[in-house]
């Protein structure tokens, strides 16, 4: 019966370096063990392939991460406190992404349009090939090149984000960072990011800055979220505008 590989020192202080979250031994166990007489991969390849591991995995997976891992406090999202801060670094998931730059029926319209192959440029309206605008159609977790779904950057946006016991908090960016959030691809739903120690809640909403030091947004994405999020979208926006116009009509 083979041993446990041991888990290289660098690995792990390479991850907490880039801010990742440690992963639990059993996390790593297939990716330090290689198949029956081949070689151990080089150390870059297994950072390489433990981060874009965690970076697709979902965080409510049993045994992910590390057990020293930390968690949102209880009360983080209450609106009532108003203002506290974390006491240290918190791993979270997006699982929502909401465009509070623009209207419903603005991003609705969007949101149809792309659907229909159309895109805005100015007042027209024109035609979009697929691989036009540097669209690559990966669907996920892209950055600067990549235009966001949804009519392209927009913004600033808040986001649902997830801890590893599936408790919620929202997050507003108070630094536009359009290279690393916008509706997918750019920032897809699953998309992890390190919320940092002394970052800032104001009435339940955490303050996103990179440049202040308040996050790190790592990226990638949930295969499965991502989609369910993606094929929802254009009908929650729907019955979003309806319950807004049932209110009025009241």
């Amino acid at each position: 019966m083979s041993s446990t590989p041991p888990i290289p020192p660098l690995l792990l202080q390479t991850l907490q370096t880039q801010s990742f979250p440690l992963p639990s031994p059993s996390f790593l166990l297939p990716i330090l063990s290689p198949p029956t007489n081949r070689p151990p991969p080089p150390l870059p390849a297994l950072i390489a392939t433990t981060k874009h591991r965690l970076l697709h995995s979902n965080l409510l997976t049993p045994g992910l991460l590390h057990p020293s891992t930390r968690v949102l406090p209880p009360g983080a999202g209450d609106p009532g406190v108003r203002e506290w801060k974390l006491e240290y670094d918190v791993p979270v998931q997006v699982v929502d992404i909401v465009d509070v730059g623009r209207s419903v029926g603005d991003v609705l319209l969007a949101v149809e349009g792309e659907r229909l192959g159309e895109r805005r440029r100015g007042r027209k309206v024109i035609r979009v090939v697929p691989g036009e605008d540097g669209e690559n159609g990966d669907g996920g977790g892209g950055r600067g090149g990549e235009r966001g779904g949804g009519g392209g950057k927009g913004g600033p946006y808040k986001l649902l984000l997830q801890d590893i016991k599936g408790t919620t908090i929202w997050g507003l960016e108070i630094e536009r960072m359009e290279a690393k959030i916008g509706f997918p691809p750019v920032l897809g739903v699953g998309g992890k990011i390190m919320l940092r120690k002394g970052c800032g809640v104001w009435r339940g909403v955490v303050g996103l800055s990179e440049r202040g030091g308040s996050c790190v947004i790592l990226g990638g994405k949930v295969e499965a979220l991502d989609k369910a999020w993606r094929e929802g979208w254009e009908e929650r926006l729907r019955k979003e505008i309806e319950k807004v116009k049932a209110g009025e009509g009241e």
